[in-house]
């Protein structure tokens, strides 16, 4: 693009007839002709065929650029400076005006000085850091003046009109400003803290409607933004960004003396100590802000840095992929800060060095660049040709960027991607041989590299193949923005700000320091495990409330770097069961389950750590804790695909048979304790899925309780009780102590609606009432349910007498057609009361695990008194009921296949995804995993297979039952 305004082009070159007063930086006269290089005219249309934003702004300049070129370059420096410094500050959109207009004016004629030679990169870097430092003071003065007059603020004039600054109130300028190393176009950071003792306001604790120091130094913050941040007509004057202060995701923008320094020495991470190697009070009171950093020192410089800081600093090292030598490097497009090779690695070489070694050498100390590695030279940490090396690449790579920035005033780091636009610039930037740039270029990136990589020797790597993860700072890094999307993440700056809020210390398993270098070496391998999964953005959230629901994590950290293979099962965990993530999440020590569950298979539990509890409730949540831990690990094995279903009920329901037989003795104990010793017993009759060991991960357990004693029989306490009364408070102990929520949670929920006269009964009852009950009252569907029933824990001699009298019971000659009757009804109440909310409903579905029972119980009560009492589970009857010709072989194969299949289903839904299936809210990987689990090759072949099945089952029961009242139409998929 040539400069096309003419008319400016003459007026400049009249004006400075040529002929700038030659000098140096510093206002020394210099012998030669003219500071340019070239003519005046030449050079200014070169400037304007580089850069269109440098056009600009000498066609916006033309009035004041003439005056400017009379003087020195220092000169002319100093007087935009001073009247920054000068300009009335109490018109907010003044001061607005006349900043643009001067950050127009030093863009412009640093730019001129930068191409025509007068200024080395070093000085214009050092120039742009100093005026950003008056427009900050200048925008923070306007903030309070701007206030001056809000009724709300109670300013006192006499401690302002007394004051040069702004008191009570510091701005630290962070990164490259701090260290007088801008950018063209660099955003400033800041930080921005007050002292509410100094701030100018009139205390009156009276006055609800004033602001208090915190609100008083938001508002002054926040015109001081906007001021220099609000695009106008006239432009900005610099992008600032307040994100570095402390706890940004939920500080104010203006935080207190004292909560900056609680905040660093709580939850300051390396990163933050290496951005402070920078910082410097820039603008208002000074004063308060070194304070601050005096404050700071003991963070900011360890002089002792303990094996977690020091393997802290080398994980965040180990993130980036760094590979000496041979490294491929990019020309066109290439981000010559990101990049490898670039400006970040020269910058991340030296601040890594300087945290570990600056505590116990001061001299390491040097804000800028240049003189940290000048300084590490000298130190002995680095050889003279490597300090040298740097030194010059950084130079040139800062050449080079503000080179780019110049062309638009855009914050820019990349080179052009076009050959148009790759030979313009390099027009710009003086060179004529394109391919001698470009090799100049890629050898100054690979140099650094080289170098960088060195810091990376003997370490290994916490990279991933893709590439660099480094989630420190406030910014996505663009290289692992690129690994992670490489990775199959859809949204990896979500991952990013999460693995972020991490790292600061958001949650209890990073609080601690151990924690969060624990956690840094993790990352890689968690995210490459997550990799795998279907939907690894997904994933990733459920991981995420994994760790959040975490109570501590150095153990289970170290647990899963020695054991990586943990950390793919916990994956999928997450993605198939988020039910058993969420609490193995919250008991740490399960994590040690899922390792055993991985590795081997036990199904009992000893529980015998209860028997020297010092308490009832102390030894009840020892059993809960052994039971939840028994109970998790089953279920992993079902989620794993590491037992067979019927395994699983048989492993479900010891566990429960472990569970009251050891609660029901403590309660007996702690009776006894109470109450007294008392001649009785008592016996515990498990039903329904428990009797028949057919339990699931979230059954409830059905339990009947009977108690065998003498009607007038006291305790012998010194609070004695009546033998019902004793035994009717047993139970409810023994109920309590298995369904009641502690610090370890429940361990079921309890169902005694299967006792003798239903929920209107007793909660325990005599043997003598048990027994007349089920001879003389028990209703059909009373005596189908006790055909699962089974004594499964009490006293031996009771328990022996129940399981006689439940054989009896069931070998009783029925009438059959009553029997057959009373089931027909039963089952026509269910399909009519309780029908199948889906397909999946395959307990309630017709042809469903009901009709399988109901033939099952049917004929175990039809044909018992000629066979005998039936086994309690459906496996083992329709074996029977084949061999005694009462099922034909086809039939049986179909009930058990059935069976087989109904169970799986309902194993694996209910270990993984609670007591309810519902495909619709179900994943992709939860819906695969279920098929694959039931050997279905996707989820509309399990269902299909489920409707094929449910009406060859429905056929069967009406050929052994009878037929259903009405037809029922299968329910539709949800």
């Amino acid at each position: 693009m040539g400069f096309t305004n003419q008319s400016i082009l003459a007026k400049l070159v009249a004006s400075s007839v040529a002929t700038w007063p030659v000098s140096d930086a510093k206002g020394s006269p210099l012998s030669g002709a003219t500071w340019y290089p070239i003519e005046l005219k030449p050079f200014f249309a070169s400037v304007c065929a580089g850069s269109p934003y440098l056009e600009r702004a000498l066609a916006r300049c033309q009035e004041q650029l003439p005056a400017l070129l009379k003087l020195s370059p220092r000169a002319a420096i100093g007087d935009i400076l001073a009247r920054v410094s000068a300009m009335d500050k109490t018109n907010i959109d003044h001061v607005k005006q006349q900043l643009r207009h001067a950050k127009t004016e030093m863009a412009l004629l640093l730019a001129l000085l930068d191409l025509g030679g007068v200024l080395s990169d070093q000085e214009v870097m050092q120039h742009l850091s100093d005026f950003a430092d008056a427009c900050v003071e200048a925008a923070l003065l306007a903030g309070l003046m701007a206030l001056a007059t809000d009724k709300r603020a109670k300013l006192d004039a006499a401690k302002i009109n007394s004051s040069k600054h702004t008191p009570g109130i510091s701005v630290i300028a962070m990164g490259k400003h701090g260290a007088g190393e801008l950018n063209y176009s660099s955003d400033i950071d800041l930080v921005v803290i007050y002292d509410a003792a100094a701030l100018p306001y009139l205390k009156d604790k009276t006055d609800q409607a004033r602001w208090g120091p915190a609100q008083l130094a938001v508002k002054i913050t926040q015109i001081m933004v906007a001021v220099l941040n609000d695009q106008t007509a006239d432009g900005y004057v610099f992008r600032t960004d307040l994100r570095l202060r402390p706890d940004p995701g939920s500080s104010a923008i203006a935080v207190s003396l004292e909560m900056a320094e609680n905040y660093y020495e709580t939850y300051g991470q390396n990163w933050e100590r290496a951005a402070f190697i920078k910082a410097r009070a820039c603008a208002g009171d000074k004063l308060l802000g070194q304070k601050l950093l005096k404050i700071l020192e003991p963070f900011i410089w360890r002089k002792y840095l303990d094996f977690a800081a020091i393997e802290d600093i080398h994980s965040i090292k180990r993130q980036i992929h760094a590979v000496k030598g041979g490294v491929e490097m990019s020309f066109a497009g290439h981000d010559l800060k990101l990049g490898r090779g670039g400006i970040r690695e020269i910058e991340f070489f030296v601040q890594t060095q300087q945290l570990i070694l600056g505590g116990r050498n001061s001299l390491l100390r040097d804000q800028t660049t240049l003189g940290a590695l000048a300084q590490l030279e000298t130190a002995g940490h680095i050889n003279k040709q490597t300090a040298k090396d740097l030194s010059l690449d950084y130079l040139y790579l800062r050449h080079l960027e503000h080179r780019l920035q110049m062309v638009q005033d855009e914050q820019t780091h990349k080179l052009p991607n076009d050959e148009p636009a790759m030979h313009r610039f390099m027009k710009f930037c003086g060179e004529t041989d394109r391919q001698l740039f470009e090799q100049k270029i890629l050898k100054t990136l690979a140099r650094v590299h080289d170098h960088y990589a060195d810091l990376f020797i003997d370490h290994d790597a916490l990279s991933v193949d893709a590439g660099s993860l480094v989630f420190t700072g406030v910014d996505d890094d663009p290289n692992t923005i690129r690994a992670l999307r490489s990775l199959g993440f859809a949204d990896p700056s979500m991952v990013c700000a999460v693995i972020r809020g991490w790292h600061a210390g958001g949650m209890r398993v990073t609080a601690s320091k151990r924690g969060k270098e624990l956690l840094t070496r993790l990352v890689p391998a968690l995210l490459s495990a997550i990799a795998k999964a279907e939907e690894p953005d997904r994933a990733f959230r459920l991981l995420d409330d994994f760790l959040r629901d975490m109570r501590s994590g150095v153990q289970v950290f170290s647990l899963f770097l020695k054991n990586p293979d943990l950390i793919n099962i916990l994956v999928d965990l997450g993605e198939v069961a988020p039910l058993l993530s969420q609490n193995m999440a919250r008991r740490s020590r399960l994590v040690e389950t899922l390792f055993l569950s991985g590795k081997r298979a036990r199904d009992e539990v000893a529980l015998t750590a209860y028997r020297d509890a010092e308490s009832f409730e102390e030894g009840l949540d020892r059993i809960r804790r052994e039971i939840s831990d028994a109970r998790f690990k089953q279920s992993i094995q079902v989620v794993l695909g590491k037992r067979y279903v019927r395994q699983s009920g048989l492993a479900f329901a010891q566990i429960a048979d472990n569970a009251v037989n050891a609660i029901l003795p403590l309660a007996q104990q702690e009776m006894r304790r109470l109450h007294g010793e008392i001649e009785g017993e008592i016996a515990v009759i498990g039903m329904g899925r428990l009797g028949a060991r057919s339990l699931t991960a979230t059954s409830d357990l059905d339990l009947v309780f009977v108690y065998d004693v003498d009607g007038g029989a006291l305790s012998d306490g010194d609070r004695p009780l009546e033998g019902i009364t004793w035994f009717t408070r047993l139970v409810r102990r023994l109920v309590t102590g298995l369904s009641a929520k502690t610090s370890e949670g429940g361990l079921y929920e309890i169902d005694m609606q299967l006792r003798p006269s239903g929920g209107a009964g007793p909660a325990a009852v005599s043997v003598q009432a048990f027994k007349d009950y089920y001879h003389n009252d028990a209703w059909t569907w009373e005596l189908m349910a006790l055909t699962k029933a089974r004594v499964i824990a009490g006293d031996v001699r009771l328990a022996s007498k129940l399981s006689t009298e439940i054989e009896a019971l069931l070998s009783t000659k029925r009438a059959p057609v009553k029997l057959q009757k009373d089931v027909l009804d039963m089952r026509q109440k269910l399909l009519t009361g309780k029908p199948a909310k889906s397909i999946w409903d395959i307990k309630r579905l017709q042809g469903g695990l009901t009709e399988i029972d109901f033939i099952c119980q049917y004929l175990a009560l039809r044909e018992g008194h000629q066979l005998g009492r039936f086994p309690e589970n459906n496996w083992d009857i329709i074996p029977i009921l084949q061999s005694a010709g009462l099922l034909s072989k086809a039939m049986s194969t179909r009930l058990l296949s059935a069976a087989k299949l109904y169970e799986t289903i309902l194993q694996f839904a209910r270990a993984s995804l609670g007591p309810v299936l519902r495909p619709e809210a179900m994943s992709l990987r939860q819906k695969v995993a279920l098929s694959t689990y039931c050997g279905a090759p996707s989820m509309a072949a399990l269902e299909q297979e489920i409707r094929q099945v449910s009406s060859a089952i429905a056929a069967d029961y009406e050929a052994v039952v009878g037929p259903y009242d009405r037809p029922h139409d299968p329910p539709k998929s949800p």
